[in-house]
């Protein structure tokens, strides 16, 4: 079975990106393609168990397909997605390899089902396939890329409190609340830099559950 959302349009780039996350989603290392709108992959990187380079001559070829509209808003019309094996969702690398490439979209996907088999686990509400994705403001540029990594270790120390209160009362576990604090913390990102933010878990039932901002 394809898990993963159907493409809001049937273009050749969003035919190629699904194609590639129903095939890689539960791959044990990082794998990493880069596609342009006729369906092209212009970057393929095998990467770890926790992560994928993109060389300096990479990221040229993603910033050569950056253009500005009337308002000075540079966007590429490239798209990146990537496995994560341990399911986490956007690193703070992530967010400002976004910002410094001008990405039109990041996309992420893991699958944390594995995280829930023990029977003495708490039960996992967010149990399931996830996609991430990160799209470019649309109302004015990403910040630098220093502003992005401040900004997300910034919120991450605000907002982890809460789910280790949570943790330390039983009501989640460990691994969830890592994937919450995450969540939170790049929602809070969205909403001060304008960019969109969703996460969207694909149970096993079939239900999907999709949260964020912007998108």
């Amino acid at each position: 079975m394809t898990w993963i959302s159907r493409p809001s349009r049937k273009s050749k780039q969003a035919t190629k990106i699904k194609t590639f996350e129903d095939e890689n989603v539960g791959l044990a290392v990082e794998q990493a393609t880069v596609v342009i709108p006729d369906g092209t992959a212009i970057i393929n990187s095998d990467g770890t168990a926790s992560h994928v380079d993109i060389s300096s001559e990479q990221v040229g070829i993603i910033q050569s397909r950056v253009t500005k509209d009337s308002r000075g808003l540079a966007t590429s019309d490239a798209i990146m997605t990537h496995n994560h094996p341990g399911n986490n969702g956007f690193s703070p690398n992530d967010a400002t390899f976004a910002a410094g490439t001008e990405m039109s979209e990041l996309r992420a996907v893991g699958d944390h089902t594995m995280f829930s088999r023990d029977p003495n686990r708490v039960p996992s509400p967010i149990e399931g396939k996830h996609i991430y994705r990160m799209t470019a403001p649309t109302t004015k540029n990403y910040p630098a890329g220093q502003s992005m990594d401040a900004s997300f270790h910034s919120a991450t120390k605000r907002l982890s409190p809460k789910y280790n209160k949570l943790v330390k009362s039983g009501k989640i576990s460990r691994w969830d609340a890592e994937a919450e604090i995450n969540h939170a913390t790049l929602k809070s990102m969205a909403k001060r830099w304008k960019f969109g933010y969703s996460r969207t878990i694909i149970r096993e039932d079939g239900t999907i559950v999709s949260d964020g901002v912007g998108l």
